[in-house]
């Protein structure tokens, strides 16, 4: 059929023709949109019902969680799945099951095997748990709250986490991952809220369940005794049981009652209904008006028990039913508006009334023997689910009081312990502890680090008395477990050899419930104090010594000076000899030697001022080993010189340097009694002049090399050595700006370093 426009007939027609084209066009995407969306809705339904079915039948941790992360890898389409419980005591979350999109199902992480945790808090997981949001990322390339070290080596480009909570109690996590962006909507969120919602309130029951269950195989078996016995009423016990499993599944106070109504009305029908709890011992009867229509309490009053048809119902223990005649008397526990017929069922808990359920109706005779028959065998098993209500009630509100106050208990303890483990791992003291057997209980760092031993070998730390009374640490310990001792001044050897003073005060302490009593240990460390102490004494010698040295080496002047005349004397007379000349050169050499000597001994009391020079180190060493030549021959010791020509030189003054080497050379000529080798050589190194003197003699103990530069300190035989020789040559060194450097080994000889800086003009 062909239109013309140009016609008005078929014009009107054409138009009408584009109006139902463009109806047509609308209702056909209408209905592919409704169709989409029924197949989302379809979809939404399907996981909700899938996930539903898991949680309604399985009882099992692991069979709950593959079940859940299977149901959502399969019909929301999410490429990784992974459930998450919260561990609220170690503070983190724990990976329970996962599944990608490679594995055909669901794995199950046992604790410990290979099950990865993640912080409170740390991470998106971690937020989501914390706060009970659930976090929808569509691109973790753009969101700085996805960290990739959750990713865990998977290619995540998208996220939706979901809380699994009961009301604000978390329980743990449910993460969707995607390779692809956006790959979640807002409506997978809103259905895996729900999801989720329904996981944790079946997590949170799971162990309510088992008890229950157990409860419910028990009592199945009584209903299948009484139904073998009873064959005609199996079917009305069949009913009963399936009420008494509704009624036990439920326990939450407020609505247990509802509940119980709304299983009553499968039965029989009724259109009012309230409960009367006994009130002890007041005779009271506290009424809850129940809300049929919604299933909660409505209203609650006290109303006086008199002795009317709910006193004869709960003292016969029997079903009592009454009819409009009746209303008057139960107007304050039931609406009598309408009403043509009711019945009282006492709620019998261990054999006493605990209350009663009273039900009403507009229908007259609603209630029949039968169903009064019913009631009855209905009424003790409500009694127990009433009085299992309250007594949970009353046993939540108890643990909830008992959580407070362990949980401030728990503060204050932790408050106490905190300040007690600060002054403890603080203390600039010593502290340990230990039992009377000598076993280390605790000690702080401190204790450690003086010590220098583990808690395993501190007992056999020797301390020794100043008198040289040695006793370990645990005898001292055994000593103070029942009274206080303090030991003002005791020695220890820590494993490096160093030796430290310490004061020592033992307490003894209970540290449990038993007769057991430690001893809390205090060690104040005063080897720095004795050091000064012992310094001060050396210091207050040496200046008794130096007002000694002064006085004698004055008076010793005068003759020295008449020495030096008679020599000059002496020189002139010999002639032209050379032997005598040499003889007599040697001894002014000595004499020169003998002067500076006694002016070093008048410096110590009286500072000197003598100016230094350019001196050749080479030269004063050569000179010095003149006079020892005779010495090495007669002690069979062999000479080793080593002398840098290209050595630099030093300033300082000539004289106390060559003190300074023979100080040297005399200890070194000491340690080789049965003669030796002495090497002695001369290098720059650096800025610095370095002299060197080597000998194979009996070296010094290590214990020993701390102290060989400390006044009066020595080792030799009496008459032997004053202890003042490497003390006064570092003292020497000292004022040239250098350093002096021991290294020594027993049995294989010493090494004794002078550095001295080299002349800068």
């Amino acid at each position: 059929m062909t239109i013309d426009r140009s016609d008005p007939h078929d014009t009107d027609l054409a138009a009408r023709l584009d109006d139902v084209t463009r109806e047509r066009n609308l209702y056909a995407k209408t209905l592919a949109e409704a169709n989409q969306l029924y197949e989302e809705k379809v979809k939404e339904l399907n996981a909700l019902r899938r996930v539903g079915d898991a949680l309604r039948s399985v009882l099992s941790v692991r069979k709950v969680c593959c079940e859940i992360v299977d149901v959502l890898v399969e019909e929301v389409g999410a490429e990784n799945c992974s459930l998450m419980l919260l561990d609220r005591k170690a503070g983190t979350l724990a990976l329970m099951a996962a599944r990608g999109r490679r594995d055909p199902s669901a794995r199950f992480y046992e604790a410990g095997e290979q099950q990865r945790r993640f912080k409170l808090g740390e991470g998106v997981a971690g937020w989501v748990a914390a706060n009970g949001k659930p976090v929808l990322i569509p691109d973790t390339s753009r969101d700085e709250r996805f960290k990739r070290a959750e990713a865990g080596g998977l290619d995540i480009r998208s996220l939706l986490c979901i809380p699994l909570a009961e009301g604000t109690q978390v329980w743990g996590v449910l993460n969707l991952s995607h390779s692809d962006i956006n790959a979640f909507t807002e409506d997978n969120e809103r259905i895996l809220t729900i999801i989720a919602g329904q996981a944790g309130i079946a997590l949170a029951n799971l162990s309510l369940f088992r008890q229950l269950q157990d409860m419910n195989e028990s009592l199945e078996e009584t209903v299948a005794v009484r139904t073998s016995e009873v064959r005609r009423h199996a079917g009305r016990i069949a009913v009963i049981n399936r009420i008494v499993k509704v009624i036990n599944s439920v326990i939450d106070p407020e609505q247990v009652l509802g509940v119980i109504v709304d299983e009553v009305r499968q039965l029989v029908v009724f259109d009012r209904a309230s409960v009367a709890s006994l009130v002890e011992p007041a005779r009271r009867l506290r009424v809850t008006t129940l809300d049929l229509e919604h299933g909660i309490a409505r209203d609650v009053r006290d109303v006086a028990l008199d002795a009317g048809l709910v006193s004869q119902a709960l003292a016969e223990r029997k079903v009592i039913p009454f009819g409009a005649a009746d209303a008057p008397g139960v107007a304050g526990l039931i609406e009598t508006s309408g009403l043509a017929s009711g019945v009282i069922l006492p709620l019998v808990f261990q054999e006493q009334a605990r209350g009663a359920l009273v039900l009403g109706s507009p229908e007259p005779n609603a209630f029949s023997a039968e169903n009064q028959a019913l009631l009855g065998e209905l009424a003790e098993h409500i009694g127990v689910a009433v009085e299992k209500s309250r007594l949970y009630h009353e046993v939540r509100k108890m643990n909830e009081e008992l959580e407070e106050m362990v949980a401030e208990r728990t503060r204050e303890l932790t408050e106490s312990e905190s300040r007690y483990r600060a002054l403890f791992e603080k203390s600039a003291e010593a502290i340990f502890l230990m039992d009377g057997a000598g076993r280390l209980l605790n000690a702080n760092d401190r204790w450690v680090e003086l010590s220098g031993r583990p808690g395993a070998e501190a007992g056999s730390i020797a301390l020794v008395s100043p008198g040289g009374a040695s006793l370990t640490l645990a005898g001292w310990v055994a000593h103070a477990v029942t009274e206080e001792l303090v030991a003002p001044e005791l020695a220890l050897t820590r494993p490096d050899g160093s030796r430290r003073i310490v004061e020592l005060r033992l307490n003894p302490v209970d540290v449990g419930a038993g007769p057991e009593r430690a001893v809390l240990g205090v060690a104040h460390d005063i080897t720095r104090r004795k050091e000064l102490e012992e310094s001060l004494l050396r210091t207050e010698k040496l200046a008794a010594m130096g007002t000694l040295a002064a006085s004698v080496a004055h008076e010793i002047n005068n003759p020295l000076e008449g020495i030096k005349n008679c020599l000059n004397v002496l020189k002139n007379r010999t002639g032209s000899d050379p032997r005598n000349q040499e003889l007599i050169e040697l001894m002014q050499k000595g004499f020169t030697r003998i002067r500076d000597i006694v002016r070093q001994v008048l410096d110590f009391h009286r500072p000197s001022s003598r100016e230094t020079v350019r001196v050749e180190i080479n030269d004063v060493l050569s000179g010095v080993l003149a006079l020892f030549r005779s010495d090495f021959k007669n002690r069979n010791i062999r000479l080793e010189p080593d002398f840098s020509p290209g050595l630099a030189d030093v300033r300082g003054v000539r004289g106390q340097l060559e003190q300074v080497f023979t100080n040297v050379i005399l200890n070194a000529e000491d340690a080789m009694e049965s003669g030796g080798t002495l090497a002695i050589s001369t290098r720059n190194e650096g800025d610095q002049v370095v002299v060197s003197f080597s000998d194979t003699g009996c070296g010094i103990p290590k214990e020993d090399l701390d102290h060989v530069l400390q006044p009066f300190f020595t080792r030799k035989r009496s008459g032997q050595g004053t202890g003042l020789g490497l003390w006064i040559t570092d003292s020497v060194i000292r004022e040239h700006r250098g350093r002096l450097d021991i290294k020594s080994e027993v049995g294989k000889g010493t090494t004794v370093a002078i550095y001295l800086p080299g002349a800068q003009d």
